[in-house]
């Protein structure tokens, strides 16, 4: 009899998640959500091997959520008399908030009583209902960060030393859906200063295109407009998108194969679940920076993944991704787009040399271990050069990458016990020279000159060590810690530190070494406390500093205290 109760109500918890709201479209990588359903697999109160394509529809994410409730209600029942909840009461306070049976933020009740605003607990105003049978919903969110602080940085070619450091983002976010239809669309117009800012071309790291409207001094002001829009459709294992946004592919934070860190690009994605088995096939295209007619070149990018949890806490992601132009050679041999790439079930090196092609097709695979709950390891490798002989050799073709990383959330301390809301991030990369790059800058593995792999790009060593806290639903700090040292290209010497550099003009082809070139070391610190005021809008305290230490151009050095407010926006770093 008892188990047949227990059957009941896993039934009918399974069906309670349809009476609470469901938000609409996409989310963001980094974003709370993602955070929290990383930490239940680290946890071990979650098993999915789809998280680790990001962004998750929010369908997706809300069907993860709405099984963490039933499963946590039925451990607590199967476990009377003797405790044994799958979520701590502070990850059951959040993820109430996440499934909107709770309205977030320190005035987010008081807001929901009184007005018609946050009606289903996040979204900041909603419509929804039913047109001849279909559902459909429409939700609207304003888009908001304001950052400010007295910065300092080191004085060079008559800079000012106190540059007053800001950023002011402003727009609008609007999704929906029409029976299994959805859509996801945000603009923003936004305005910073970045002391150390680069100010090559018309492009800056992660931005795009952007604007100099002060000059491009030590302190420059970067004038850019973001834009995301997807539609979509969702249904039982299967999932179909289109439309411009970023990805963030694999086992880690750091990934070698799609890391979020480029700016959002144009894409069609084919996402599929079975059982324990993840497919994502993506086609996007990529572009350079605009030529003197306005006319931004362009080439394509194919890439797939395959992600199975085994069992046992062991998940294993296998994966290839081809760059490829319409036209890669002078004479123009190839016509047009290249359509043997558009079937995702193929495995693209073998397509690639029987058209025989000049395309750069990488691939590679991971593989994540939860040893025990709270604690998960994970490594993964990317191969650029399929030539064997020279793997183990100093030679220009060893082009390879490789990223290890450990997470440990609730650690126990000793005299304190299990901290619980605490979750650390230890993460190592090491990147080959001439990696992500090719013959020609149409098949370089790149958009807008930022590598689509890891953030730190080729001929680097890269280390991440972060945390993040959450002693109550409704406060969070973080902190990134983040070394590269690298091995820096001249004007007139590519030592394969850029990925949108050719490497036929390379330093030579034996003698090849990770970190050779101009040596650089940059440190990178980010840290930030803030409250949550509503579901979407937090308000706190934020550090911010870097040093780049040049074997050539010598130390350059900023901080920067600052205040911030962000509405309908996580919390992004400069590099993840």
């Amino acid at each position: 009899m008892r188990a047949l109760r227990l059957a009941a109500l896993a039934v009918g918890l399974a069906a309670a998640p349809a009476a609470l709201a469901q938000s609409e479209g996409l989310l963001q990588p980094e974003d709370d959500v993602h955070h929290f359903l990383e930490r239940q697999r680290v946890l071990g109160a979650l098993s999915d091997p789809e998280l680790g394509a990001q962004p998750l529809s929010t369908y997706r994410a809300h069907a993860l959520l709405d099984s963490l409730a039933a499963r946590d209600s039925l451990a607590r029942l199967a476990g009377a008399g003797r405790p044994r909840a799958l979520l701590s009461p502070l990850d059951r306070q959040r993820l109430a908030r996440y499934r909107g049976a709770v309205v977030g933020g320190v005035f987010g009740p008081t807001v929901t009583a009184r007005t018609a605003l946050y009606r289903d607990g996040r979204a900041f105003a909603r419509a929804a209902g039913r047109v001849e049978g279909t559902t459909f919903a429409l939700e609207v969110e304003p888009l908001l960060f304001l950052e400010a602080g007295p910065g300092r940085q080191t004085e060079a070619d008559g800079a000012d030393p106190s540059p007053f450091v800001y950023s002011a983002a402003r727009g609008v976010r609007a999704a929906g859906r029409l029976g299994r239809l959805f859509f996801d669309g945000r603009v923003e117009e936004t305005q910073r200063r970045v002391p150390l800012g680069e100010t090559d071309g018309r492009t800056a790291p992660r931005l795009g295109a952007v604007a100099f409207p002060e000059g491009r001094g030590p302190a420059p002001v970067y004038d850019y407009l973001n834009t995301t829009g997807v539609i979509g459709y969702t249904g039982p294992g299967a999932e179909v998108r289109f439309g411009r946004d970023r990805n963030r592919w694999g086992v880690g934070r750091g990934s070698a194969l799609l890391s979020n860190y480029a700016a959002p690009y144009d894409q069609l994605q084919l996402r599929f679940r079975v059982w324990r088995v993840a497919f994502q096939s993506l086609f996007a295209r990529s572009v350079d920076v605009p030529e003197s007619d306005g006319f931004a070149p362009q080439h394509y990018v194919a890439a797939h993944r395959l992600a199975v949890d085994v069992g046992a806490g062991v998940e294993v992601e296998l994966f290839e991704t081809v760059a490829f132009a319409t036209d890669t050679s002078a004479q123009g041999r190839r016509g047009g787009f290249e359509l043997a790439y558009l079937n995702p079930f193929q495995f693209y090196r073998g397509t690639e040399r029987d058209i025989g092609s000049p395309d750069n097709v990488l691939l590679g695979a991971g593989v994540a271990w939860r040893p025990v709950a709270g604690a998960r390891l994970y490594a993964q490798g990317v191969l650029d050069e399929l030539v064997a002989s020279a793997f183990f050799d100093d030679d220009w073709r060893s082009k390879w990458g490789v990223v290890l990383g450990a997470d440990v959330s609730d650690p126990g301390v000793p005299g304190l016990g299990r901290v619980r809301g605490l979750d650390l991030g230890v993460e190592y990369a090491r990147l080959r020279p001439y990696l992500y790059s090719h013959r020609t800058l149409q098949t370089s593995y790149t958009h807008q000159r930022d590598g689509l792999g890891h953030p730190a790009g080729p001929n680097a060593s890269d280390l991440t060590v972060s945390a993040r806290y959450r002693p109550v639903p409704d406060v969070e700090g973080s902190i990134d810690i983040v070394r590269t040292v690298r091995g820096r290209n001249t004007a007139e010497l590519n030592y394969g530190a850029d990925p949108s550099r050719p490497y036929t003009d390379r330093v030579g082809d034996t003698g090849i070494t990770t970190l050779q070139g101009v040596r650089q070391v940059e440190w990178l610190v980010e840290a930030q406390a803030g409250v949550r005021l509503l579901p979407d809008v937090t308000a706190g305290l934020a550090v911010r500093a870097r040093s780049i230490d040049d074997a050539l151009d010598g130390r350059r050095r900023y901080a920067a205290p600052l205040v911030f407010l962000r509405w309908g926006r996580p919390y992004l770093s400069a590099r993840f």
